[in-house]
């Protein structure tokens, strides 16, 4: 906001961002729902494909370690990912932010190309 305005000036164009804000947070609701099924419904179709394919990737003598990885970066990611997604948002803006979270399920999906397992 400009300083040489009045502070009605910048209450009202607070006031006017707020109700776009809403609008559009209103607006993109009926799609919430079913973007929110959808992603678990695919989590945990991966999850249990991740878990029940890894005797096959890394043998039953490594088993355990792979396990143990799995779920060290899964917590820390947990952990770590919205902290890290906020200062994302913050520092570099909203586009920066969800272009590289797009970018990132594009390098996860080149990489899970590349898996092959292990015959049985």
């Amino acid at each position: 906001m400009p300083p040489h305005m009045p502070k009605t000036s910048k209450q009202a164009l607070v006031d006017r961002r707020a109700v776009v804000l809403s609008s559009v947070v209103i607006a993109a609701q009926p799609l919430a729902v079913p973007a929110v099924a959808a992603s678990g419904v695919f989590t945990v179709f991966f999850s249990n494909s991740s878990f029940a394919l890894l005797p096959r990737l890394v043998g039953r003598t490594q088993l355990g370690s792979a396990n143990g990885v799995i779920q060290i970066v899964g917590w820390g990611v947990n952990a770590l990912g919205p902290v890290l997604a906020a200062l994302s948002y913050v520092w570099f803006g909203p586009a920066l932010s969800f272009g590289f979270d797009a970018a990132t399920f594009i390098v996860s999906a080149v990489l899970l190309s590349f898996i092959r397992l292990k015959n049985q």
